[in-house]
């Protein structure tokens, strides 16, 4: 029987070409009607990208996406604050970081993958185990058998909720716009990952192909806020008229009805992925603010150790128990890091954004590039 995979996202691929590789037979199930339709732009870290490189796919995305040359903070009125050292990264894990349109990503992977191995507009509302494995309940009411069941659905998973029980995602206190700009990176003098802080906002982004700019813009709000189109783009130069180039030349470069709104939230880390033959991946298991980038890069993580894992195991649950004890604590730690890191770089206070700012410049520079190297070094277990 297969590996059935609940999720066609870039976890939920990833996972399915990790377990081909391990000699698994696998079969995703995608809620959308179409797996590259979703998102915008996103980072692929260097750890990422040495986790695609396992899965033999890192020279197609570097193609598809755009070398990131360097990384910046900066205070809202464009002085750096500090470097994030992109080069240590690649120097010391061999991979680049890159910035590359979500749909692109997908689609490379589904390449990899091949399209007969997903089935779109399938949507798991549940599972039911047994002595021979485990039933996945699609929407309909159809029912799916399989000798295991990856849980790869996302932060609202089904999967998670029969596991966990259901329970409400946890708001960091501010929303967050995200846009594409039809502008090149050199043409903003921009090549690389930048981000700017203000009091109690924020807006970043990267270039995502030869002619795009991917943006994001993150302000404290109450939650479940809503932006017609025709006003969304006002209200953000309003919002962040303070703040220097690019912001104004990005906002101007965008189309209004492409922007995206979504209040960001995570969950806290359970100590519990999963039971019997079924386990969880990506958002599914741990979400996370977007605040360190990691939250694609960790679903790619698990993706390669449960590949490892599963390798020439005889059975199913233990393999599935050695990948969660094997990525239990890292993405934990990504989450704890990313939902504090988002606090201190959302003060509104201006004494505390202040010694924020300044503390940022006077931080040894060798110790941020030994941490973000630290950071950067993927989970390594099981067999080779």
């Amino acid at each position: 029987m297969a590996w059935l995979i609940a999720g066609g996202g870039i976890g939920g691929l990833a996972a399915a070409i990790a377990l081909r590789r391990a000699g698994r037979e696998v079969q995703i199930f995608e809620r959308a009607d179409d797996v590259r339709a979703s998102g915008q732009g996103i980072t692929v870290s260097v750890n990422a990208m040495v986790a695609l490189g396992e899965l033999g796919l890192a020279d197609a995305v570097l193609a598809a996406g755009v070398r990131l040359s360097g990384a910046e903070l900066r205070r809202a009125d464009g002085r750096a604050l500090m470097p994030l050292h992109m080069d240590a990264m690649e120097a010391a894990h061999g991979m680049p970081s890159v910035g590359i349109l979500r749909g692109a990503l997908l689609g490379v992977m589904l390449e990899a993958i091949g399209a007969e191995r997903v089935r779109t507009s399938a949507r798991c509302v549940g599972y039911r185990m047994d002595g021979e494995g485990v039933a996945m309940r699609l929407a309909g009411g159809e029912e799916v058998r399989g000798e295991a069941l990856i849980g790869a659905d996302g932060a609202g998973s089904a999967v998670r909720a029969q596991l966990l029980g259901e329970a409400a995602p946890r708001y960091a206190g501010y929303t967050c716009w995200r846009g594409l700009a039809d502008v090149a990176g050199e043409e903003l003098g921009e090549g690389g990952f930048f981000e700017m802080w203000g009091r109690g906002a924020r807006f970043g982004g990267i270039p995502v192909s030869a002619d795009r700019f991917f943006w994001y813009a993150a302000a404290n709000a109450p939650r479940r806020g809503r932006d017609e189109a025709g006003e969304v783009i006002p209200r953000l130069r309003a919002r962040f008229a303070g703040f220097a180039e690019p912001v104004a030349t990005l906002l101007a470069r965008t189309a209004p009805e492409g922007v995206l709104r979504t209040d960001i939230e995570d969950r806290p880390p359970t100590a519990r992925w999963g039971e019997g033959p079924v386990t969880l991946l990506g958002d599914a298991a741990h979400a996370m603010t977007p605040n360190m980038g990691q939250g694609a890069s960790q679903a790619l993580e698990d993706a390669v150790t449960l590949g490892r894992c599963a390798e020439g195991a005889v059975a199913v649950a233990p393999a599935l128990r050695d990948y969660e004890r094997a990525r239990r604590a890292r993405a934990a730690g990504f989450v704890h890091a990313s939902w504090w890191a988002g606090r201190v770089a959302q003060w509104e206070g201006g004494l505390a954004c202040a010694a924020r700012d300044a503390a940022m410049r006077v931080v040894p520079r060798a110790l941020m590039r030994e941490l973000t190297v630290r950071a950067a070094a993927m989970t390594r277990v099981g067999p080779r």
